[in-house]
Formats: structure tokens, C-alpha cells, sequence
């Protein structure tokens, strides 16, 4: 009896909790305001204080006077009323505050997934190969680093600095490497240094903007008794690629197999290869049950694959949707600062 009682008493305190209903009223919607705002999230939270950020922000973009700013989390915050200075601060390049980045987008109603997991950053590229200093080279290189967004390039005109800008859109999750190494033909193998502006702040040991070396989980799994502990780093979320970008001259070989009639379904390639919604249609091109057409289809999907490992531009619009990069005559503009970040790396390490 007092245990069916006692059932009885438990079921009346852990009633199902009714979900709250918000009207399809004007009135409860902010979506007229978000139009004209900016979202975004500190990279860095437990180095970034984000009441200061949010005086501070508006008066460094000179629009105080109108301009109001909201903590939504911890790390995410919304800028409203910016109307006309959204792209004025957005094609400013990275933010920083107290020295870490912040990670900036226009308001969207439906974000997609990737929404503030990407900056767009201008890096400065030093030491290209005298003898392949050509605007292809440029482009494969820095398409190596992010999405390419512009090039500062003329080569008709004199180049006044000893390295050439590129704003790229960066992977947040990805590592920030300084230097990149290229391999040209007949096999020799150089470096080509890359500075990015505006960033201050990164963990030294394993590259990304989201915590300091002391913090970071992969330091402290070496220094747990010399064992690499199996959590993610911060900022990479569950079941999240950490494909590296790079042109593919082997896209007949890497997709054909793929392809095949008896691949069992989940096999897909990387985003950093082709995207999902375009694979999807090689596969239903590819989808044919009589014999002859499919060899048929075979001989065009690797044509088509093999002239696209010859074209990097080509390669990343067809596979992956990616728009193609605008090439400005105009040289060094919106050009940030490049700190010197081997003090930060001293100040991290102590």
C-alpha cells in the first residue's frame, strides 16, 4: 500500500511540463530588428569580458550614439540598429577584443550550419617561388589556408611590398598555420609564410583561436603523464571533419570509387571535396541499371573529374559551391596590423 502510494505521490509532482506557446504576434518577434543586426560569439569567452566588449564595440565603430549590443550567452552576443554600418564593420576584416578574436555575421533568419564557425580574414603571403609567382599559384595557395574572397594582385604594375594579400573566409576549427609548404614540379619542396592580420591571440599548441596554450585539452593530455587525452578541442563539435583544404588532381581516383554500384550507403567524401548536395546528384547521375549507359556515364563523370583536377577556380565552384575570387587592382586596402606573436607565445607559456 505505501509503495503504490508513494508511486501515486511521485507521478503527481513529475507531471509532463507543458511547452510554453508564444503568439504569432508582431509584438513577440524581433525578426524586423534582426534584419538590421549583427550576431556573434567571442571566441574566447574566458578571456574576453563581455559587458565591456559591448560598451566598447560601438564607440571603436563610431556609432555609439545609435547602436545597442545584448548578451545572449556567454559567448553570444547581437549588435542592433547598425541599418547601413553592417557592411562598414564586417568588410573591416577580424575583430579582436582584449586581444582574442570575436567571430561576426549578419543576421539571418535561418543560419546555416556553419554560422559563426567562419571569419573572413586578410593574410599576407611571404616568400611564393620567384619562378611561379603567378596568379594561379596565388590562388591555390591561399585556397589551401580558406575560401578565397579576393586577391590584391596586378601583374602589370610594380609590387611595392614583399608579400601579397588575400582575404579568405577561415574555418574556425581549423588550425592557424604559419607557414605552408608547397610542393613543385620535379619534387623540390618550398615554405610559404603566412601572417595574419589583426590576430593576436592563438593557443601555440595546437593552432586555434578558441583558448590559451595552458588551457588547451591536447597541452594537457601531453602533460597527464605523456598521454594524449581523447577530448575534441575546444570549438569542434561532435562529428564535426577536420578535413584540411587543398586542390585535388586525383578527383577521377578519390570520387570514381565512391560511385561504384556496390558502395553501401554512408560512404561519402568530404566536404572539403565536394559538397553534399553535389554529390548526391553524381550519385542519382550514376544511378543507371542498364550496363551500356552506365559505362557510358562513367567515361563523362571521369572526363569531367579529370578536367576539373587541372582547374583549382573550377574544381572548388562545380564540386563545391564555392564563389570564384574577385581580383583587386587596388592594393592594401582595410590592411590591418600583423603582431608580432611570438611575445604572446612567451606570455602563454608563462
Amino acid at each position: 500500500m505505501e509503495e503504490n502510494l508513494a508511486e501515486v505521490m511521485q507521478g503527481m509532482s513529475l507531471g509532463e511540463d507543458k511547452s510554453i506557446i508564444i503568439p504569432d504576434e508582431d509584438e513577440y518577434c524581433a525578426m524586423d530588428r534582426g534584419g538590421r543586426s549583427i550576431l556573434g560569439r567571442l571566441l574566447n569567452p574566458d578571456c574576453q569580458n563581455m559587458g565591456r566588449m559591448l560598451k566598447t564595440m560601438p564607440k571603436i565603430w563610431k556609432v555609439y550614439e545609435r547602436v545597442r549590443g545584448i548578451a545572449l550567452t556567454k559567448e553570444k552576443f547581437q549588435f542592433f540598429d547598425l541599418e547601413t554600418n553592417i557592411q562598414t564593420v564586417l568588410r573591416q576584416g577580424f575583430w579582436t577584443f582584449d586581444d582574442w578574436g570575436m567571430a561576426m555575421e549578419r543576421w539571418v533568419e535561418h543560419p546555416p550550419p556553419n554560422y559563426l564557425q567562419t571569419a573572413t580574414i586578410w593574410v599576407r603571403l611571404h616568400n611564393l617561388p620567384v619562378n611561379y609567382f603567378t596568379m594561379k599559384t596565388i590562388d591555390i595557395v591561399a585556397d589551401c589556408i580558406g575560401h578565397v574572397e579576393v586577391i590584391e594582385f596586378d601583374p602589370e604594375k610594380p609590387l611595392l611590398n614583399d608579400y601579397v594579400r588575400v582575404q579568405v573566409t577561415l574555418d574556425l576549427n581549423q588550425l592557424i598555420r604559419d607557414r605552408k609548404s608547397i610542393s613543385l614540379p620535379g619534387g623540390r619542396v618550398e615554405y610559404v609564410d603566412v601572417k595574419y592580420e589583426r590576430v593576436r591571440e592563438k593557443c601555440f599548441h595546437c593552432l586555434r583561436l578558441s583558448h590559451e596554450k595552458l588551457k588547451c585539452p591536447l597541452y594537457q593530455g601531453l602533460k597527464n603523464k605523456g598521454k594524449c587525452i581523447a577530448s575534441r578541442p575546444q570549438g569542434m563539435k561532435e562529428g564535426q571533419s577536420s578535413g584540411t583544404r587543398q586542390h585535388h588532381n586525383d578527383l577521377a581516383e578519390r570520387l570514381m570509387p565512391l560511385l561504384a554500384p556496390s558502395v553501401p550507403p554512408g560512404f561519402e567524401p568530404l566536404p572539403t571535396l565536394v559538397a553534399p548536395e553535389v554529390f548526391e546528384q553524381m550519385k542519382i547521375y550514376m544511378s543507371c541499371a542498364d550496363p551500356e549507359e552506365r559505362s557510358i556515364r562513367e567515361a563523362k563523370m571521369r572526363k569531367t573529374l579529370n578536367e576539373l583536377s587541372k582547374d583549382p577556380i573550377a574544381q572548388r565552384a562545380c564540386l563545391r559551391l564555392e564563389m570564384a575570387p574577385t581580383i583587386s587592382t587596388e592594393i592594401n586596402r582595410y590592411r590591418g596590423k600583423v603582431f608580432d606573436l611570438s611575445r604572446v607565445q612567451e606570455k602563454q607559456l608563462h
